[in-house]
């Protein structure tokens, strides 16, 4: 992968008006280009606001739109991640991220994980997406995720899957966990505060890949089943005493092991009372 220096365009878009919207984008872009980035990334939405509710099929691009066409036009001299909602050939609507270059439009992604629950209301103004998948960008083998895609490590690991440039991080430890049936989450909820399950923390090997073994993860009210994950740069930095786990200290939450794999092994923890 090529290094490519990227700029962050945190504009606030004008609900519905894709015209105030694109004239946004046209100022973020020549911001862009004068500190010679090679990118420029907008919000999610950034060409129709967020909010939409039923104002979606008026100011949904299709392909061969002229307003979309004009957002395409932007990359001719820097390239453009930018969001929008989307018609598509057979009329569902999509809230979609595409990437364009050159003035040519080269991925779009479709937002799988429609968040709807509280203030979100996206399962009733858009269709999900049904795919992940790299793309050949000009600087390497790309890939996009929208918002809460990105809170689901499989749409992560499908889309390296497909072949995404990155770098494994080999001693790399990811800390996951979920919460039961219930929507208990262990060490959290009152339900279970005293208790331990459905987390854990597992180190990657040199390919950079870790594994967990559990049960199909459960969701509370208003969400779809989902696993919760940090990365932190090692297994030290996982367990430090910074988070609220171990926040009393490292070494009066860690038990003593001993023994071996064929004899099994006893943990021994003292716990004040």
């Amino acid at each position: 992968m090529k290094p490519v220096r990227v700029a962050l365009a945190q504009i606030a878009p004008r609900l519905g008006d894709t015209q105030a919207n694109l004239e946004k984008h046209a100022h973020a872009v020549k911001a862009a280009r004068s500190e010679k980035a090679g990118l420029v990334v907008f919000p999610e939405l950034a060409m129709t606001g967020y909010l939409l509710r039923d104002q979606v099929p008026d100011v949904a691009m299709s392909e061969s739109s002229r307003a979309f066409k004009a957002v395409l036009a932007l990359s001719r001299s820097i390239d453009v991640i930018t969001g929008l909602a989307l018609e598509g050939p057979d009329h569902t609507f999509s809230n979609a991220a595409i990437y364009a270059s050159q003035g040519r439009l080269v991925h779009v992604h479709r937002k799988v994980y429609l968040p709807t629950y509280g203030m979100f209301d996206e399962g009733r103004d858009f269709a999900s997406g049904e795919v992940v998948r790299a793309f050949d960008a000009p600087f390497g083998r790309a890939g996009m995720l929208i918002c809460e895609d990105a809170w689901h490590p499989t749409c992560a690991w499908l889309a390296v899957q497909d072949g995404v440039d990155c770098t494994p991080l080999a001693g790399a430890a990811v800390y996951a966990w979920h919460c039961d049936r219930d929507g208990n989450y262990s060490l959290y909820s009152q339900a279970a505060a005293n208790e331990n399950y459905l987390r854990g923390v597992q180190a990657a090997g040199d390919d950079g890949v870790v594994t967990f073994d559990s049960i199909f993860p459960a969701a509370y009210q208003g969400r779809w089943p989902h696993i919760h994950f940090e990365v932190y740069p090692n297994l030290s930095a996982a367990t430090s005493a910074s988070d609220m786990v171990f926040s009393d200290g490292a070494s009066l939450e860690l038990a003593t092991m001993a023994g071996s794999v064929g004899a099994g092994f006893t943990a021994t923890l003292t716990v004040a009372v």
